[in-house]
């Protein structure tokens, strides 16, 4: 039997309720509606290609989770607010491991090599001033060295 991962029936889901939600002449307009359609249509999807879906074991390819984090940020419906509740009832320690993160990403949008256009050049500009201004008032510390570990 041919397989799909879990993340991979996820992304189909995905692109069918972008594409429900964007339609509001088909009468899905709500939602919870289109996702649930989603959802099905996804099931029904898989079910008649005679796939097996699989949960994936390289979790921890920063190839794998770039994906998955690009893939959250490309969407119409992205949810930021709920993402940072749901970050912010995490473990403290995992919460600023994952601060860092954000900060390490900041530094290194702020370094001559980082490519850009004019999608994100903004983000360099804003970057180089986060990590100067952090630098200009801590002592020459880069923000995620000034971060400690717990």
């Amino acid at each position: 039997m041919n397989q799909i991962t879990e993340y991979q029936r996820s992304l189909l889901a995905t692109e069918i309720y972008d594409t429900l939600i964007a339609m509001p002449d088909m009468g899905l307009g709500e939602i919870g509606e289109c996702k649930d359609t989603a959802d099905i249509i996804t099931q029904e999807w898989v079910k008649k290609a005679g796939l097996n879906v699989v949960e994936e074991d390289n979790t921890q390819d920063p190839k794998v989770i770039v994906g998955r984090i690009t893939d959250f940020v490309n969407s119409f419906s992205i949810k930021q607010d709920e993402f940072n509740a749901a970050m912010g009832n995490e473990h403290r320690t995992l919460q600023q491991s994952f601060t860092r993160l954000c900060l390490k990403w900041i530094e290194h949008c702020a370094t001559p090599g980082y490519r850009t256009d004019g999608r994100n050049a903004q983000s360099q500009s804003i970057s180089q001033r986060i990590v100067e201004r952090f630098k200009k008032d801590n002592e020459g510390f880069k923000p995620s060295e000034y971060l400690g570990y717990v």
